[in-house]
């Protein structure tokens, strides 16, 4: 089966046969929809613009055009990998990487209340985020990119990206994300506790790889963001979104990048067209 037809069986599982006639009408309806409201708060008219020449009839690019992918084992072609590093210079906003390396990380711990990471070590930890097909935590939301990110060592900081360019690979793909967990002692996310570890426990679990209790263990302990960000300016800030933080707290503003909740309709083209391109934003959000 080519990727549209799994696409088809993607979207038919738990459906009626009428249901899934409509999946395809379903692909362009859904970015038609945002190209007819035009520019908004959340899509600028420069990211508009990127949107409408996106889509735009012209010459599709093959996966091995969009990055230098790495193969996480030789003898294995997917999932497909690509790597990023960040020297400890490299700033987001007005914090450098480095800031992050020295600073001292037991009070940010104690405000968790967590005793399984009272010995929190920053070379120990695994930073994760993923880009999945919706915002539900039910067991059919599938991991799209498996973003992690670690200290390589003081001076550099790695980001490597596991990603589904294809749906039928999702088991080597969670496969892979194992076998890099497994080199950590503690998990760093924001918003991961409520919602990436849960979509990753459920696909962990419908693929068989391990069970309730061996996923809920694996995904621990867990050192979310989100709740220190809440503690201590959850009274100065409009929201508690991560782009608030890195816009209020860390002088940090995104530009030319897409908003998340286009990552499903952008994938779901991708699968369709066959065209690497609307992978690209998807990536790059995620980083």
């Amino acid at each position: 089966m080519n990727l549209k037809q799994r696409l088809h069986h993607y979207g038919s599982v738990g459906r009626s046969s009428r249901r899934s006639s409509h999946v395809e009408r379903q692909r362009d309806s859904a970015l038609d929809a945002v190209l007819k409201r035009g520019p908004s708060h959340s899509l600028s008219p420069d990211l508009f613009r990127k949107l409408e020449a996106l889509t735009d009839s012209g010459e599709s690019i093959p996966l091995e055009r969009l990055r230098a992918w790495i193969s996480m084992r030789p003898e294995n072609t997917f999932p497909h990998c690509c790597s990023i590093r960040f020297p400890s210079e490299a700033a987001h906003g007005i914090v450098k990487l480095k800031a992050s390396w020295e600073s001292v990380w037991t009070d940010v711990c104690i405000l968790t209340g967590n005793p399984k990471i009272d010995d929190f070590c920053l070379k120990e930890a695994l930073f994760l985020d993923l880009e999945t097909t919706g915002v539900a935590h039910s067991v059919g939301t599938i991991p799209i990119v498996i973003g992690m990110g670690w200290f390589e060592s003081d001076d550099q900081f790695v980001v490597e990206q596991l990603v589904l360019t294809d749906p039928e690979n999702e088991e080597e793909l969670l496969r892979e994300f194992l076998e890099v967990l497994g080199e950590f002692r503690f998990l760093v996310s924001f918003n991961g506790k409520s919602f990436d570890t849960s979509v990753l426990q459920n696909r962990l679990i419908a693929h068989r790889l391990l069970s309730t209790a061996e996923a809920s263990l694996k995904l621990t302990p867990h050192l979310d963001l989100l709740h220190i960000f809440r503690s201590v300016w959850g009274k100065d800030v409009a929201n508690h979104k991560l782009q608030t933080l890195e816009k209020d707290v860390l002088r940090f503003e995104r530009h030319n990048d897409f908003p998340g909740a286009l990552v499903p309709t952008l994938y779901s083209r991708y699968l369709f067209d066959e065209d690497a391109r609307f992978l690209d934003p998807i990536l790059t959000h995620n980083v």
